[in-house]
């Protein structure tokens, strides 16, 4: 359950997202992965443009489990297009 603690985490994608992940870290994406209360996770990925607001390019939220690998590669496509698009 939540503890409110911060600390830094890792994930490994498919090889096939090495790109778009690379893309998205250069551009200063970064991404925040938070356990809800409910038992679910939420990740999110934001990107802080010229005036300093930070834009979720986005957001998905899963139970904690298996379907986070999911959940996080469909965070790695959907920030990717979304920033292509600002």
């Amino acid at each position: 359950m939540p503890d409110g603690r911060q600390r830094e985490v890792f994930f490994e994608s498919k090889k096939e997202h090495d790109d778009k992940v690379t893309a998205l870290t250069e551009a200063g994406v970064s991404f925040e992965v938070e356990m809800l209360s409910t038992g679910e996770v939420s990740l999110t990925a934001e990107y802080e443009d010229l005036d300093e607001e930070n834009i979720t390019l986005a957001h998905e939220i899963c139970s904690n489990g298996p379907e986070v690998t999911a959940a996080v590669e469909t965070l790695i496509k959907e920030a990717y297009t979304s920033l292509k698009n600002i």
